[in-house]
């Protein structure tokens, strides 16, 4: 018997990973738990499988577009101590959808494919409240906005401030991660936007008393 360490992948097309991961093993040594969110309820079914025993290695496939904080919390020491003959594989979109503690615990392979982000819709040389404002209101009428259009705003939102040479330092920086932890847990993009607006329109108003 022997212990196995896990691994987190880091993909754009969970499905077409979790074909590629499952291509060489054989179906009773394989257990696949998809899911849109991996809720506590899949962390336990995911315990009880683990300890089944096995006399060869087996396979344990979480993918999922977001993972619960609960969920995660209960993994963490069945990740932490495999059972012998189980190695788990954990599949996301981005590494924001695990906590700390569970990405120190397993090395991380990212193969996502890199994609041009589509330009903020704010100018931020002429960011304003009122500009600021009217976002907000555009943003809470489109209900029906997707958790990676948001994410992809949230990039796009951080490009454009490093594009126009704004400084963020090791907490204003935070606040962006904070901001895709949100997004992963279903909050409404005008409250993910707004702090971080109301903040970048701060440190230009700083700056430009600054250098006036």
């Amino acid at each position: 018997m022997e212990k196995y360490s896990g691994l987190i992948i880091l993909s754009n097309d969970l499905n077409k990973e979790i074909e590629y991961q499952s291509m060489h093993i054989r179906e009773e040594f394989l257990r696949v738990f998809e899911r849109d969110e991996f809720k506590i309820e899949d962390s336990h079914q995911v315990i009880t499988q683990a300890y089944i025993t096995s006399t060869e290695v087996k396979t344990i496939i979480m993918a999922a577009n977001s993972y619960n904080h609960f969920a995660q919390n209960a993994l963490l020491k069945i990740l932490e101590e495999p059972p012998n003959n189980t190695r788990f594989i954990l599949i996301a979109k981005n590494k924001t959808s695990f906590l700390p503690t569970i990405r120190s615990r397993l090395p991380l392979e990212d193969k996502r494919k890199r994609t041009n982000l589509r330009p903020f819709e704010l100018d931020l040389r002429n960011l304003s409240l009122k500009s600021v404002y009217d976002f907000l209101k555009t943003l809470e009428k489109e209900s029906d906005i997707s958790k990676e259009i948001t994410k992809e705003k949230i990039q796009s939102l951080l490009f454009l401030i490093r594009k126009n040479r704004i400084f963020l330092n090791e907490e204003e920086l935070k606040s962006f991660d904070e901001a895709l932890n949100a997004n992963q847990n279903y909050q409404k993009d005008i409250y993910i936007f707004l702090p971080l607006l109301l903040m970048v329109l701060q440190k230009i108003k700083t700056s430009k008393i600054l250098y006036s």
